[in-house]
């Protein structure tokens, strides 16, 4: 009876061991899945800062493409002044 509980005990232990790694690994594979989450939230919130950004840019480039057409037709006047005829 003796060997039989030994035998029973390494049984035993080795299922026990195996419940370890297989919960070792779960542990591992959920760690892996909340880093992918965080890194997917970051990936998120850059392309809408990135959108974000684009979108003032281009606001910017057209105020500043109407101040230089502004100040353009300005120099254009001053250097031809334009012609008034009195009838």
């Amino acid at each position: 009876m003796v060997v039989g509980a030994a035998s029973n005990l390494q049984v035993f232990g080795t299922i026990q061991a195996s419940d370890q790694n297989t919960l070792d690994d779960l542990e591992r594979q959920r760690a892996l899945l909340d880093k992918k989450q965080q890194v997917q939230r970051a990936n998120t919130e850059l392309q809408h800062e990135t959108a974000r950004t684009d979108t003032t840019k281009t606001k910017v480039d057209l105020e500043l493409d109407t101040h230089r057409s502004v100040n353009e037709a300005i120099k254009d006047g001053t250097k031809n002044p334009p012609t008034i005829v009195l009838k």
